[in-house]
């Protein structure tokens, strides 16, 4: 009995230890076969994540303590060492350039089992002279499962980030598009250029479904809107051919515009939606994991991820930036109090 109990002991003061770091490292592991051909044997990395700071966040220890992901070697030392293990001596010279725009590691805990979930929004480029020519594009979301995640979960993010450097290196059907150095810096003012949303200035009254609708600025409804004394929304009503005015809730619409001023929905109601430069924003209340105030980084969450963790989270009152390309939403910071 004496014995189990120090081994007990030690076990729940390793977990307690764990559970004490402060971060969790991330780093790429060598793939598994190399690459005969290739044309690149040099690469190199553009950061346009909207925070730098941190990778998402995993859980450890026995209390499932959240802690940031993170990256302690270089990220450039640990692609072109990826690079390295990919390719034989008969490699070209080309260089290659990765643009990262979003990546994220996310844990969530139910009764017997945890999920993990990784997001990664990534664009290859090849080098010509001092242009670049894009060669592919990634905008994915995985997701594996388990009583003990953590480590699935970065493999899972490694192989990824190496699978799809290494399934475009005899890729050379580039698009025809030149970009400067700078242009890949400011890709996302450069692709905002094209979206009605962004180029008006004159936004159409009426209730939109989706981000794309209200991207490309075409309302589904024109809808009739009761306000309250303190001018907030107390409902909207939309016509229905067989039940006459029937309400719409706010968790089931996107946006909505009156009188030229745009509001976006969540399903605790509509928040004024601000422009700043060339992004939009918003703040207000929304669904997030529950004490994430402390390691919710700006990439954490947004589209498809921030909407499978918020069907198990709690309520909290956020700065969230709108994301461009699938309207998610980037909660940016919690508001206390």
């Amino acid at each position: 009995m004496k014995n189990l109990f120090v081994i007990l002991l030690v076990l729940f003061n390793a977990s307690y230890l764990k559970a004490q770091r402060t971060h969790k490292e991330f780093k790429l592991i060598d793939p598994e076969q190399k690459i005969e051909g290739s044309l690149y044997s040099k690469i190199d990395w553009i950061d346009s994540r909207v925070d730098t700071t941190n990778l998402g966040f995993v859980q450890l220890g026995m209390f499932n303590n959240k802690v940031k992901v993170i990256w302690e070697k270089p990220f450039t030392n640990q692609l072109n060492d990826i690079l390295d293990s990919s390719t034989v001596d008969n490699s070209g010279n080309g260089e290659l350039l990765l643009q990262l725009r979003k990546i994220s590691f996310a844990e969530l805990t139910k009764a017997t089992s945890e999920k993990g979930y990784f997001y990664i929004r990534a664009i290859l480029y090849a080098k010509e002279g001092n242009s670049y020519r894009k060669l592919a594009s990634i905008d994915s979301l995985s997701q594996v499962k388990g009583m003990d995640v953590t480590k699935k979960l970065l493999r899972l993010g490694s192989k990824t980030i190496t699978d799809f450097i290494q399934d475009n290196l005899k890729n050379d059907k580039k698009e025809e598009i030149l970009y400067s150095y700078n242009d890949i810096v400011e890709l996302d003012s450069y692709e905002k250029k094209d979206l009605k949303l962004y180029c008006t200035k004159e936004y159409k009254d009426g209730l939109y479904y989706t981000y794309a609708a209200f991207r490309d600025q075409m309302p589904d409804e024109q809808p009739t809107i009761k306000r309250r004394k303190d001018n907030s929304i107390a409902w909207v009503k939309i016509e229905d051919e067989i039940k006459g005015q029937v309400k719409v809730k706010s968790k089931d619409v996107y946006a909505l515009v009156i009188d030229g001023k745009p509001l976006i929905a969540t399903r605790y109601g509509y928040y004024p939606l601000y422009k700043s430069k060339d992004y939009f924003y918003f703040v207000g209340d929304i669904q997030s994991t529950a004490n994430a105030g402390d390691v919710v980084g700006a990439s954490m969450f947004f589209g498809v991820l921030g909407a499978i963790i918020a069907a198990e989270s709690s309520r909290s009152n956020y700065f969230i930036v709108i994301d461009h390309i699938n309207g998610g939403f980037v909660l940016y910071k919690e508001l206390k109090g």
